[in-house]
């Protein structure tokens, strides 16, 4: 198996890594039957979703598919992702991309610590019930200060991760992630740099009682064109970016609570800004949208790929529930036959 690397940079994997990786994991499943693309759900009514455009008035069109269930090795058939990314289908699913006994060995690795408040985009708000195990790129590349704290951060991040999983004999997930990638697509995959400096990927995340997060996108050209000490455009086009993930890899779920809520709504950049400023918060309430079209409660040990520029949400979890538990990044498609770029 190769590494696959990108001219802005990579991880620095080594090949014996990736294919020591690939071959634990992709041979657990060799056995298993190979999960076709799931055909669309008959429904009573078909599911609804407001797409806003810039210079037209809002449209309405329906997801022709809520969700496809796939292993990561179906990953090299590139239309799964373009049906994402144009709105066809509303989310990829994998389940069973952990084991049980890895998921129950990642919760008890990251439930002692004492991870950090999430920051909440670029302001000064913190997210109290919901907690990180790092700082996302998005939240500090407009702050010089910031940008340097999380460049800083991001030297021991993949180290502190290696070791933190380690002591329950386990790789880190999106380690796993991208190995799988990297013997699947042609274009392989990558831990993106910026600047010549490497990003992380993995951030952990524990949502406590009664956290969520609003709805709201992310997209990372349009944080880079925007932001005052990364205004690099000559960067975004090396990367030529031509779509955002996220991912969302559940290690505990609750019973009640915690789904990933998906919206089919693009929203332009400048109304997306009046609402957050209207609001005074990071996110747009729930009440301002329509219900959402795909509603995910995914199961201990499955990862959930979606379109990360549309809108999202994580619905509450109720205090008599147990945490909610995942690991997020986002993944940048630049075609067929170049890597996925991945970063938190």
């Amino acid at each position: 198996t190769k590494l696959r690397t990108h001219n802005l940079g990579s991880s620095r994997l080594c090949t014996r890594t990736i294919t020591m990786l690939a071959q634990r994991h992709l041979t657990r499943h060799a056995a298993q039957p190979r999960l076709a693309a799931a055909r669309p759900r008959a429904s009573r009514r078909p599911q609804q979703c407001v797409c806003y455009v810039q210079e037209a008035p809002a449209i309405t069109h329906t997801f022709q598919e809520t969700q496809r269930t796939l292993s990561i090795p179906d990953l090299a058939d590139e239309d799964h992702i373009r049906s994402l990314l144009s709105g066809k289908v509303g989310a990829l699913r994998f389940p069973g991309f952990e084991t049980p006994e890895e998921s129950a060995g990642i919760v008890r690795a990251l439930m002692p610590l004492g991870v950090d408040s999430y920051q909440l985009g670029n302001s000064s708000l913190m997210l109290e019930t919901v907690r990180n195990t790092g700082n996302s790129f998005q939240s500090c590349c407009k702050s010089e200060e910031h940008l340097a704290e999380y460049h800083e951060q991001a030297k021991d991040f993949t180290r502190f991760m290696v070791q933190l999983y380690g002591r329950e004999g386990l790789t880190p997930p999106v380690d796993i992630f991208i190995a799988q990638l990297c013997a699947a697509r042609k274009g392989g995959a990558a831990i993106m740099s910026l600047q010549h400096k490497q990003l992380y990927a993995g951030i952990a995340r524990v949502f406590r009682q009664m956290g969520a997060i609003l709805p709201h996108n992310d997209d990372l050209n349009r944080e880079l064109r925007g932001a005052g000490v990364l205004n690099r455009v000559e960067e975004l086009a090396a990367v030529d970016f031509q779509g955002q993930m996220g991912l969302d890899l559940c290690h505990q779920v609750p019973d009640v609570g915690g789904e990933l809520a998906l919206w089919g709504i693009l929203m332009p950049n400048a109304e997306y800004a009046a609402r957050v400023k209207a609001g005074g918060t990071y996110g747009i309430p729930f009440e301002a949208l329509p219900p959402p079209p795909v509603m995910i409660k995914a199961a201990a040990g499955e990862l959930v790929l979606f379109d990360s520029r549309r809108m999202h949400a994580v619905m509450g979890v109720p205090e008599d529930q147990r945490p909610r538990i995942a690991t997020s990044c986002f993944t940048a498609w630049c075609g067929a036959e170049k890597p996925l770029l991945v970063w938190s």
